[in-house]
């Protein structure tokens, strides 16, 4: 029941990717289709710490409208609005330009989002808080949960020269990632 607790606390927007391993590409889903969800596990790949009470990395869920399909990995993108453990999930797809029904309109913020979550993987789990920090800093860059990583940034040189690395290396990819494969889900 611990898991639960992280679990419900990511947020109802997320992205859904292959797994963090990289070894599966997710079946594709159709643009606007609804999907009942069912959260799986909040720690899919190993322990490791939650930032605040919210467990950052991703978390496993199953399409339980489809349970023929495999097990998803869904990624929390906003600290202000919170999962159940299932829930009816809407499918927008980051590579289109129409994002009206997400919770944050049309934005190309999706696109910068779901390529740091692409980035999760068993390698870099040393990094995994901060690409949490910089996917939610995306979407809720005053939370008071932040706050306390922004010190701790502004006090650290090395973690800001990883966050610094990470937004350059976003920079970088910008012009050919283009989220194919990715869907917010509302």
């Amino acid at each position: 029941m611990k898991w639960l607790r992280g679990a419900i606390a990511a947020a109802v927007l997320a992205m859904v990717a292959m797994p963090a391993a990289g070894q599966i590409l997710i079946p594709s889903y159709q643009p606007d289709s609804v999907e009942s969800l069912n959260f799986v596990s909040a720690t899919p790949y190993g322990s490791f710490s939650n930032y605040f009470g919210v467990y950052y990395g991703p978390y496993r869920a199953q399409v339980t409208s489809d349970p023929t399909k495999p097990l998803i990995d869904v990624y929390c993108i906003d600290l202000e609005n919170w999962a159940v453990k299932s829930w009816e999930a809407r499918y927008t797809p980051v590579s289109g330009d129409d994002f009206a029904a997400t919770r944050r309109g049309n934005s190309a913020n999706y696109k910068k989002v779901a390529w740091l979550s692409s980035q999760f993987t068993e390698g870099n789990k040393d990094q995994w808080a901060n690409l949490h920090y910089l996917i939610w800093a995306e979407f809720t860059p005053l939370h008071d949960r932040l706050a306390t990583y922004t010190n701790t940034i502004a006090n650290s040189t090395e973690l800001a020269n990883q966050i610094t690395n990470w937004d350059n290396s976003w920079q970088d990819a910008s012009s050919s990632f283009t989220g194919q494969g990715w869907y917010v889900l509302t």
